[in-house]
C-alpha cells in the first residue's frame, strides 16, 4: 500500500503484515497529517490518497480505523452493533430458536398492552419489531477487550475486521501502551492476519529496530 500526503511530502510505503510508522519530528507537520487522516476517515474531507495493489486509490473512511488511546479500542458503535445484530439474526433463524423469541416477544407486548390500559395518560406502544430491534431492547451487546493495551487491540482489530472488513489501524502517539516484546506479538498477528499496523509519532524513541519507519525530520528532510 502507498500513503501520500503532499503537504507532509509523504509517499511512504506501507507493508501489509508489519508494524509501520509514520515519523514527523515537526509539532505542526504532526498536527496536520493527524487532523487531516482523522477527517478523511469520518468523511469530513479527504486531501490524502492511499494506494492498493495495482494502484487502485482505497477508500479510508471503509478500509481504515485511527486509535489513539485504549478508551478507542471499544465496540460501542453504531456499525458494530449493526453487524452484530445481523449476525446474530442468522445464527438465530439457523438454530430454530427464532419462532420461540418470536412467541415470548408476543407475549411480552400483550403484558405492555395491560399497562397502557392501567395508564391514567394515553400512551401508545410500537408493536411491529424485527429481530434486531427485540435483541437491541434486550441490551445485547459484545463485551469490550480486555487485557493489556496490545491484547486489548489485537481483540478490536479481529472484530473490526471480520465485522466491517478495516484493515489498516493507524495508531496516533500509542507506543506509551506498548511494551517492547508487545511489538513481536503485534507483528505475528499482523503477518497472519494480513493487517496492516501504522504508527503515528513525533520522533521514534523506545520504537523497536526492524520495523518500516518512513521519518521527516525536523528539516522536512525525508528519511527511510
Amino acid at each position: 500500500m502507498i500513503f501520500v500526503s503532499h503537504q507532509n511530502g509523504i509517499e511512504s510505503n506501507l507493508i501489509t503484515g508489519r508494524i509501520n510508522a509514520l515519523i514527523l519530528e515537526d509539532s505542526e507537520e504532526y498536527t496536520y497529517l493527524v487532523e487531516t487522516l482523522w477527517n478523511q476517515i469520518h468523511k469530513i474531507e479527504e486531501k490524502l490518497l492511499f494506494y492498493g495493489k495495482e494502484n487502485e486509490l482505497l477508500d479510508m473512511s471503509k478500509r481504515c480505523d485511527i486509535i489513539f488511546s485504549p478508551r478507542d479500542l471499544s465496540f460501542q458503535n453504531s456499525k458494530i452493533s449493526k453487524k452484530l445484530f445481523a449476525y446474530l439474526t442468522e445464527q438465530i433463524q439457523m438454530s430454530g430458536l427464532n419462532d420461540e423469541i418470536i412467541k415470548n416477544h408476543a407475549e411480552l407486548l400483550r403484558l405492555m398492552d395491560e399497562v397502557k390500559n392501567i395508564s391514567e395518560y394515553t400512551i401508545c406502544i410500537e408493536e411491529e419489531y424485527s429481530l434486531s430491534d427485540i435483541l437491541k431492547n434486550g441490551g445485547i451487546k459484545l463485551v469490550d477487550p480486555e487485557g493489556s493495551f496490545c491484547e486489548k487491540l489485537i481483540d478490536y482489530a479481529k472484530i473490526n475486521y471480520d465485522f466491517l472488513k478495516i484493515d489498516v489501524l493507524f495508531l496516533v502517539g500509542c507506543k506509551a501502551y506498548l511494551k517492547e516484546s508487545d511489538y513481536y506479538h503485534l507483528e505475528k498477528w499482523t503477518e497472519y492476519q494480513s493487517i496492516t499496523i501504522v504508527l503515528i509519532e513525533k520522533d521514534d524513541n523506545r520504537l523497536p529496530l526492524g520495523i518500516n519507519k518512513y521519518i521527516i525530520d525536523k528539516d522536512k528532510c525525508v528519511i527511510h
